[in-house]
């Protein structure tokens, strides 16, 4: 099982984005699924979780106030060939990611080493782009789209259940 931590988009978001997407129709190969549509906040890897780890995963994350979600952009992605919906990067994102990876420690939870290096890009991954000439530039076009957040879900995914790519294992409470 690939298991990973995210927070969902929800449809008052997901109209601007796929109404900027217009905008990509002419280098946009394919696009993803909406249902698919998630923010990684934390790829915890090919593993079997516990009961025990579900329990202290899904402990709740206090903030003093719900967070505002900003979705600044849309614009190529810095994985090969992608679209992606940019989040504006935030302290309390930041935060709520060290809390996940010490929650996993605590656990014994081993995170792939890439993800626990690699520099926290908040995104979400809306389409694929055709292979385009090095010298065709992807412009970036701006979304400016927000909601609160208030909880964040551990799921597995499913790659050969299509109509079901991700089983929610777990919610993760965001309280005040």
């Amino acid at each position: 099982m690939s298991a990973f931590i995210a927070f969902t988009i929800p449809n008052s978001a997901i109209a601007p984005i796929r109404d900027t997407m217009r905008s990509y129709q002419d280098v946009l190969a394919t696009s993803v699924s909406q249902e698919k549509w998630h923010c990684t906040m934390l790829y915890i890897g090919n593993i079997n979780l516990s009961d025990e780890d579900m329990q202290a995963l899904a402990q709740p994350i206090r903030q003093s106030f719900h967070p505002v979600i900003t979705i600044l952009s849309l614009g190529e992605g810095k994985a090969k060939n992608q679209l992606w919906a940019y989040v504006q990067v935030q302290t309390f994102l930041q935060d709520m990611r060290n809390e996940l990876l010490a929650r996993c420690k605590g656990r014994e939870i081993t995170i792939p080493e890439d993800e626990r290096i690699k520099e926290f890009i908040p995104h979400i991954h809306v389409g694929n782009i055709q292979q385009t000439p090095q010298h065709i530039a992807i412009i970036d076009t701006p979304v400016k789209t927000t909601f609160s957040l208030s909880e964040l879900v551990v799921y597995k995914s499913n790659p050969s259940i299509p109509t079901a790519p991700y089983e929610q294992l777990a919610v993760i409470p965001i309280t005040p």
